[in-house]
Formats: structure tokens, C-alpha cells, sequence
């Protein structure tokens, strides 16, 4: 999932779960365990980035191509 659909989707959870809580509709623990899951969601997200950019680096350094160029076509004789 792309940052457009995870990151709108945890910032929207949280202010649900702030909203009820305001609202009196759940207790203080499970707002601040929703909260704790948000944040690890965060974290475990920008690190499934960080890993896909560095795994990205390591195969154009490998390979001497880069991802989202067009691979060269040669038809054999």
C-alpha cells in the first residue's frame, strides 16, 4: 500500500478513536492502545519503506539497472 492509503487511513483511526474518547464512548486505556497500535503501524510502515529503498539500491548496484526504467530488449539472432 502506498503512503496515499496507509498514512489518511491510520491519521483517520486516531481521530475516531480521540473523537469517541472526548465523547466519553471508550475508557482512557483502550484510547491510548489504539493510539500505541497507530503509532507501531507508523513505525512498521516506514521501516517496510526503508527496506524496500535499500533493497531497490542493492539490485541496481548489482545489476547496473534502475528499477522503473525500461529493460532493454535484444532479440537474439
Amino acid at each position: 500500500l502506498q503512503r496515499t492509503e496507509v498514512l489518511p487511513a491510520l491519521d483517520r483511526a486516531e481521530a475516531l478513536f480521540e473523537s469517541a474518547f472526548r465523547a466519553g464512548e471508550v475508557t482512557v486505556s483502550d484510547w491510548l492502545a489504539a493510539r500505541t497500535r497507530a503509532r507501531a503501524a507508523r513505525r512498521s510502515w516506514l521501516d517496510a519503506v526503508v527496506r524496500h529503498a535499500g533493497a531497490a539500491i542493492r539490485f541496481e548496484a548489482a545489476t547496473g539497472h534502475v528499477l522503473g526504467a525500461p529493460i532493454p530488449f535484444h532479440e537474439e539472432n
